[in-house]
């Protein structure tokens, strides 16, 4: 299993919204794919999704609190924004039960999904706990059912196996005449250390399979739907003040449509990793991306393979009545290589100069604003890129 994972991670195909939880994944339409998102990909993409993508420290505000709140929106297009939003809520209703909500929101170029799981969870003994969860429709033929198992070697760290079957009840209640030959049903182990002790390390680790599922109308299969992945996140501090972070994260989705005798399968993933290091007064964090996506339609391929290197310097705090003040800088860069069983390449350099002015409210609430400018139309109307916004607040 190592070795297979760490093959996996090093193959370094490209991926663009980290996922946040995958326990409560199930995919029942092709759709939920995204493989049409080839068309919408050029070399300022990837950019704009590094640069709004959510900083690494709040995936470990995310685990570590019970009830907290987040949300990044990025002009990523004339006439698209990505979203990504997420709210937890975890409530304890007696010393063994507690009771679990979770909104999650997905949208970008590669992905569109929403979920609003209900979770209870009761603690068996100090190191073993069970859960159900589940995701009621309008129409019952989409209501989803799981359940958990939870195992704590220690009181940092969990271990967690979820099943989760998607429109477990389409085939009985459905009100049109589609079913399921094989109905979809995901099952995700993941591994999360989060240290009792005030200090920055965390460590996040999460397999996900779906079991094939097939579609048919009228008794007939039309569609069939595949899809896994892996997503490893982590922060290692250091002394010094220094840290190290990395994001990883693989997957392999396929969509067969049977009808039409169509085939389309994408390969993805991001490989990120960013050190965090301190020059004086100021905050230096040089990173890492690698890229590479794979997407085909039958005999048709594309290949794109990206590398960013970033840096971001983070100047000197500056006090206000409400919290705390924390302007910074960014440049980034992009070799963006394309290519087609057409035989056609492209091999394209992007340079990009972003600003970020961050707020860190006194209750417990960070709202920053970032800015990004084309260095290589720099003085031209083609010299704003975009902007985004991010809040987070722990309740």
């Amino acid at each position: 299993m190592l070795r297979f994972c760490l093959v996996a991670a090093l193959l370094a195909q490209s991926a663009y919204g980290f996922p946040t939880d995958q326990h409560y994944r199930v995919t029942s339409e092709p759709a939920q794919l995204g493989l049409d998102s080839a068309d919408r990909w050029d070399s300022e993409a990837a950019s704009d999704f590094v640069t709004y993508q959510r900083p690494i420290n709040w995936e470990l505000n995310y685990w570590r609190q019970n009830r907290i709140y987040d949300l990044t929106v990025g002009s990523i297009s004339g006439r698209q924004f990505l979203k990504y939003q997420r709210l937890k809520i975890y409530h304890d209703l007696s010393d063994r039960l507690q009771f679990r909500l979770h909104w999650l929101v997905e949208r970008d170029f590669e992905q569109d999904r929403s979920a609003t799981p209900v979770e209870l969870k009761f603690k068996l003994t100090n190191q073993w706990a069970i859960s159900a969860f589940g995701e009621t429709s309008f129409y019952k033929e989409e209501n989803d059912v799981g359940g958990s198992l939870f195992y704590y070697p220690t009181p940092d760290q969990e271990l967690r196996v979820s099943g989760l079957w998607g429109d477990f009840q389409r085939n009985q209640r459905t009100v049109r005449n589609d079913s399921w030959l094989h109905a979809p049903a995901a099952f995700t182990l993941s591994y999360l250390f989060t240290p009792i002790a005030a200090t920055q390390t965390f460590h996040r680790a999460e397999l996900h399979w779906e079991h094939p599922s097939v579609r048919a109308v009228a008794g007939k299969p039309t569609a069939r739907l595949s899809y896994h992945s892996m997503y490893f996140v982590g922060v290692r501090s250091l002394d010094g003040g220094r840290s190290l972070g990395w994001r990883l994260f693989y997957d392999d989705s396929e969509a067969i449509d049977i009808t039409n005798d169509l085939v389309r399968r994408r390969k993805r993933s991001l490989n990120q990793v960013e050190y965090q290091m301190r020059m004086g007064p100021h905050v230096l964090r040089p990173g890492i991306n690698f890229f590479y996506r794979e997407g085909r339609e039958d005999n048709n391929q594309e290949i794109v393979r990206e590398i960013l290197p970033t840096l971001w310097m983070e100047f000197l705090p500056r006090i206000r009545s409400w919290g705390t003040a924390l302007p910074s800088f960014g440049y980034d860069t992009t070799f963006f290589q394309q290519q087609t069983s057409l035989r056609t390449n492209e091999n394209t350099w992007e340079h990009r100069l972003n600003g970020k002015y961050e707020m860190l409210f006194k209750n417990s609430a960070t709202l920053s604003l970032l800015f990004t400018f084309d260095l290589d139309r720099f003085g031209t109307s083609e010299t704003w890129e975009g902007g985004a916004a991010q809040f987070s607040l722990m309740f």
